[in-house]
């Protein structure tokens, strides 16, 4: 009988040591797998991040290249036109200081034809450089390819906010030095794309005037900022 008894508690023993071995491994894998799904989510927000990081910048190396297209444009073919024709306005420079006469400060240049074709159209679409909600969206225009287009802030599309600056001597953020060949001082251009990620709360802005876009020092937003100096080096 006593015997029998012993045999008994260690059965029951055992069966108590497995129960609770069962519930700390089940503990362990837990922690495990919750350590796991954090590592992956936070490499699917980084991988993301980067992404769009590698978009914006070369849509802000865009901006700055727009702004030297239109300088560049005096004296190049249009090939908007059919046969090319050549633009004959005293050279492109002068379109980006009428940019600075009429103190349009910042602006959301796009590739559209009007932009290059003659000055005069130039200044008639003037209104359409300025950065206003209407047109400082970047939205994709192919969904199988990262091609953008300017868009209104309120478009369901918009990933990306795009501001081009054109910063005058005098201006803390003026970069540029006097050009060696011609002895005048240059434009610096400042292009600064805006975007979210999905997963963050606050949308993108729907207006221009929110201080996110507004204050330099703001950092609610993901920003990627591209600078350049611009210099009138066409000959008299």
């Amino acid at each position: 009988m006593k015997k029998e008894k012993q045999i008994k508690k260690t059965t029951k023993s055992c069966q108590g040591l497995s129960l609770i071995g069962i519930l700390v491994a089940l503990v362990i894998i837990s922690v495990a797998l919750v350590a796991g799904l954090g590592a992956m989510m936070r490499g699917i927000k980084d991988a993301s991040v980067a992404k769009n990081e590698i978009t914006a910048s070369a849509l802000a190396e865009e901006g700055v290249e727009l702004v030297k297209n239109i300088r560049d444009s005096g004296d190049n073919y249009c090939l908007g036109a059919s046969p090319p024709i050549l633009l004959e306005d005293g050279g492109g420079f002068k379109r980006v200081e009428e940019i600075l006469t009429d103190d349009l400060e910042t602006a959301a240049i796009d590739n559209s034809y009007n932009t290059y074709r003659s000055f005069d159209d130039f200044l008639a679409s003037a209104d359409n450089l300025e950065f206003k909600d209407s047109n400082a969206g970047l939205c994709r225009t192919n969904p199988d390819m990262a091609i953008y287009s300017t868009c209104d802030l309120s478009n369901a599309g918009l990933e990306f906010i795009r501001k081009i600056e054109f910063i005058r001597s005098g201006d803390s953020r003026y970069t540029c030095q006097t050009d060696p060949v011609g002895g005048q001082g240059g434009i610096t251009v400042i292009a600064t794309v805006y975007w979210k990620e999905k997963w963050e709360n606050d949308p993108l802005p729907v207006s221009v005037d929110d201080e996110r876009i507004t204050d330099d020092n703001n950092n609610d937003l993901h920003k990627i900022t591209v600078a350049g100096c611009l210099y009138d080096w066409r000959p008299e």
